[in-house]
């Protein structure tokens, strides 16, 4: 199940626009220095799997 969603994921990332498509980078790099300032090290793991995608 994993799987087809990463294919979708990167299929997706691939046919959006280059505008979109940094606005998505630069949400999800901030979204990971948000997640280090909390003491949930859920919230890490969350961001950096956003930032994987």
């Amino acid at each position: 199940m994993n799987e087809w969603m990463l294919r979708l994921i990167s299929l997706i990332l691939g046919v959006i626009s280059g505008p979109l498509r940094e606005e998505l980078i630069a949400f999800a790099l901030a979204f990971r220095e948000k997640a280090k300032k909390t003491s949930n090290p859920w919230d890490d793991y969350v961001a950096d799997i956003i930032c994987w995608a």
